[in-house]
């Protein structure tokens, strides 16, 4: 004999199952709205560290930066040589385990209200402008390269920062050779394009290092040290 109809028992257990999502989804919000928000700025050393050693079960982090993956810039001089390839040397920002997809956003901060929690931000991708609320700011979004009021610098030299600079610096050399190697060149004119000056000064930073591991890397051209 049953006790219960089937479609009263279907409806039952329906009932139950409505009641725990509405229980476990009113819990996930509870818990989203007791996390505080911490913003990152930049994905270089720094923002990468606090970004894998946060625990994101406290925090809802969000990254904000112009450039979507972290650079292993010890390794990026042997890129410009192709020792290395450019994506050797790149983590994705969204394989660190983000909450929510748009927990990265593609921007850079123009603007810091502190008084106000807030950052002005304008995407990478257009020139649209946004606010963003903060509990909590990261700020880590590196330096510039200084030429020391060298001039000149900026119009002649080819820096070596970011994976855009190491590429430059592989299609000059990719070209240099090409030029040494046309028809009618004479020997004496074919050393003046495969060789290289390399310019570096000491700072707290490893310039020195930089510019020896570059130097080591060219160091089968004909090489030309300042």
């Amino acid at each position: 004999t049953r006790l219960f109809p089937r479609s009263s028992l279907y409806r039952l257990l329906a009932t139950r199952s409505l009641r725990t999502s509405a229980i476990a989804l009113q819990s996930t919000q509870n818990k989203a709205s007791d996390r505080q928000r911490l913003v990152i700025l930049g994905t270089g050393w720094g923002s990468y560290s606090v970004l894998k050693q946060i625990n994101k079960k406290l925090f809802d982090v969000i990254v904000v930066s112009p450039r979507n993956h972290f650079l292993f810039t010890p390794l990026l001089c042997s890129t410009t040589v192709g020792t290395l390839e450019f994506r050797s040397i790149i983590e994705p920002i969204r394989n660190t385990g983000f909450r929510d997809e748009h927990h990265f956003q593609l921007a850079e901060a123009i603007k810091l209200l502190p008084d106000e929690h807030t950052i002005v931000c304008k995407s990478a991708l257009n020139d649209d402008r946004y606010d963003l609320k903060y509990d909590k700011l990261v700020i880590g979004v590196g330096a510039v390269s200084n030429t020391f009021g060298v001039p000149g610098v900026y119009e002649h030299a080819l820096f070596l920062k970011e994976i855009s600079d190491a590429r430059m610096i592989r299609n000059q050399i990719l070209k240099n050779f090409e030029l040494a190697m046309q028809p009618g060149v004479a020997e004496e004119g074919k050393e003046a394009p495969a060789a290289f000056c390399h310019c570096w000064g000491w700072s707290h930073r490893g310039g020195v290092w930089g510019g020896v591991v570059r130097l080591c890397e060219t160091g089968r051209h004909k090489v030309v040290c300042a």
